[in-house]
């Protein structure tokens, strides 16, 4: 009797705790939150590695919502369905991006805030409105990596070219030059030290010319001062002869439209009557008595009448 009461206590509990494993595993599978919040599309470029449905949606590090679904479409993308709470801002240039929870690699979604003048998202295309995606921690040490191996792979291509035995050759002939170099510097040293100060002598020279070049300048200035004044004296007797060239230009227009016309008249009426004295002279010289007397009279012609 007594062994048949401890079976049936050890069956009771093995009951009591099959059921209660149950219905924990249906605690976990199932989603039982409210699901009354306002829903978005995200469509992921990189990969969804540990997320799931009923997976965690933050918005700067506060629980706001819930993965609701992770499917494919026809062309092959992936597309996520989640859910955040209606008081969150959720605005047209919000992004999405996968975070993992430590070291259990859990993965949920962040709401990267948008600027609050992008106003907000709306469904378009879409049944829901379209959150784009920003790259994860993870994405961003991958390709931070890989960037990385790619420049010390190129600085490993750059070093092995310089570090070929053509250049290895060529430096090793610049250091036989350069202690050549040095060599016959070392030898010339007395020559070099009085080359330097024959060159300290021109420099100070030099400085005394150079602080001599103000006033060399001013007076420069001042003779080409005197060179433009020159030229415009020049200048306004240049105006002065042009202006009498004109005026003299003038005077014989006039004196060719006027003048010689009339002189030529003049000179024609004095030769006539240079011609008129002169037959008068010579008919006073055959016959002085018509001065007294006057011209004969001529004789009456035919049909006229004395």
């Amino acid at each position: 009797m007594h062994n048949r009461v401890n079976y049936t206590i050890v069956g009771l509990f093995v009951v009591v705790l099959g059921v209660a494993l149950l219905a924990a595993g249906l605690w976990l599978a199932g989603d039982f939150t409210r699901d009354d919040g306002n829903r978005f599309l995200v469509k992921p470029t990189e990969p969804m590695t540990g997320l799931g449905t009923n997976s965690t949606v933050k918005y700067q590090g506060i629980d706001v919502g819930r993965v609701r679904e992770l499917g494919i479409d026809s062309q092959g993308n992936v597309r996520v369905l989640i859910s955040v709470d209606p008081d969150v801002p959720v605005r047209a240039n919000t992004r999405v991006r996968l975070g993992s929870q430590g070291l259990t690699g859990l993965g949920h979604l962040e709401l990267v805030p948008g600027s609050a003048d992008a106003g907000p998202a709306l469904a378009d295309e879409y049944a829901y409105p379209v959150l784009p995606n920003a790259p994860s921690l993870r994405t961003r040490l991958e390709t931070a990596v890989e960037d990385g191996l790619a420049s010390i792979d190129r600085v490993g291509r750059q070093l092995e070219v310089l570090l070929s035995d053509d250049n290895l050759r060529t430096l090793q002939s610049t250091m036989d030059h350069v202690e050549t170099i040095s060599g016959t510097l070392a030898a010339n040293s007395e020559q070099l030290t009085a080359t330097l100060a024959e060159t300290e002598a021109l420099l100070r020279d030099t400085r005394a010319v150079l602080s001599g070049a103000p006033e060399t300048m001013a007076r420069i200035d001042r003779t080409l001062e005197t060179f433009d004044e020159t030229a415009r004296r020049f200048g306004d007797t240049a105006e002065r002869l042009g202006d009498t060239g004109e005026r003299g230009e003038l005077a014989l227009q006039r004196l060719d439209r006027e003048t010689l016309p009339q002189l030529n008249q003049l000179l024609l009426d004095v030769q006539g009557l240079t011609g008129t004295y002169e037959r008068l002279g010579t008919e006073l010289t055959e016959h002085p008595n018509r001065l007294i007397f006057g011209a004969p009279r001529r004789p009456p012609g035919p049909g006229e009448s004395d």
